[in-house]
């Protein structure tokens, strides 16, 4: 019942904010029309012009329509981290407004994302995802029929500072190597770190697969294949792909495993006072990339090593919706930003076909 009261005023004004946002997009006698059309359909709805009850149905709207949003992005199968990232920014809105999200106009929107820079001091990265994620709240509201105008049509993407996202040279992953090495053998003694195998096993896994940090932490030990250096992972839409990993990762995590000795059904687990427990976290996997990364002088975190694996996939010839595959992406577009072509690799291209 909440949803079907329009809490915004009186109906009169309600119309009228509806048409004045629509007069750049539609002529005179378009307007006459949805006018009418508005008022006839429009009467079976409840307009509270209480002020008292009016901020008791904005909190209770804006939070059935929160719900209802966030159930519909479960559903898909979307990630517990992007779930996250999309309530927290919808949150934080909600407690900016003094609106029902039933009113909201783009120049509300626009004074929003102004304090939000302000406040938090936050890069145009930031705010640009911030703005994707209200513009998908606000699209769901349009789609079920919640509002009739999408306040976001007028808020354009963010310029954001081009970056070129570096993969890793073959000088930063040797000297990574060479410093994982240093690791495998506890102090003073000839026995294998078990942490220390585990964090070579976890590189070189990354680097020869490109599995997502996510997939990595949750792969399990029954959907590792060691005869064929493959694994079934569960990446993002809960969307299953095989991996495929080379021998010397398959070595590090067979070492791994052996000196765990004890049942566990991940492949990678975290350990406390030399105890086994559960799967690893995500920032467990990244600050342990990022302190290898800081030890060698180079910038490293997980997500560098699948752009790293698919620009050397391209460099070596796999055909580029063979590497879309194996990086379980949606269309090749998105394969074609994780590219980093030096100018050697490019001229080399280049040269092979236009050789006629």
């Amino acid at each position: 019942d909440t949803l079907n009261a329009i809490t915004g005023g009186y109906k009169k004004q309600f119309i009228e904010d509806i048409l004045t946002g629509m007069e750049h997009l539609i002529d005179n006698k378009q307007l006459s029309e949805l006018n009418k059309s508005l008022y006839y359909n429009t009467n079976n709805l409840n307009f509270a012009d209480n002020p008292q009850n009016h901020n008791i149905n904005y909190e209770k709207t804006n939070e059935i329509l929160i719900k209802e949003f966030i159930k519909s992005k479960k559903t898909k199968g979307l990630s517990e981290s992007t779930i996250r990232a999309y309530t927290t920014t919808i949150n934080t809105f909600n407690k900016w407004t003094i609106k029902s999200f039933l009113e909201l106009t783009s120049e509300d929107l626009k004074e929003f994302f102004i304090f939000y820079e302000e406040q938090n001091n936050c890069s145009k990265t930031t705010l640009n995802n911030v703005r994707r994620n209200l513009s998908s709240f606000f699209r769901f509201l349009t789609d079920e029929e919640k509002i009739l105008i999408n306040p976001m049509l007028r808020i354009p993407p963010i310029k954001e500072p081009k970056k070129i996202k570096k993969a890793f040279t073959y000088s930063e992953i040797e000297k990574m190597r060479w410093e994982l090495s240093k690791h495998v053998y506890l102090k003073y003694t000839n026995k294998l770190s078990i942490q220390g195998t585990r964090n070579q096993a976890i590189f070189e896994l990354f680097l020869s697969s490109g599995i997502r940090v996510g997939e990595l932490v949750t792969l399990k030990i029954d959907n590792v294949d060691f005869d064929e250096c493959q694994a079934i992972v569960t990446g993002k839409g809960n969307k299953e792909r095989i991996v495929y990993f080379s021998e010397k990762a398959k070595n590090y995590i067979l070492q791994y495993l052996e000196l765990c000795d004890d049942e566990n059904e991940y492949v990678f687990t975290s350990r406390t006072y030399n105890k086994r427990k559960g799967k690893l976290r995500i920032s467990s996997v990244e600050e342990m990339i990022r302190r290898l990364g800081e030890r060698v002088n180079v910038y490293a975190h997980p997500h560098k090593f699948r752009r790293t694996f698919c620009s050397q996939m391209i460099k070596k010839g796999m055909p580029i919706d063979q590497v879309q595959k194996l990086m379980g992406h949606g269309s090749i577009d998105t394969t074609l930003r994780y590219l980093d072509m030096d100018d050697e690799t490019i001229e080399m291209t280049h040269k092979k076909f236009t050789n006629f």
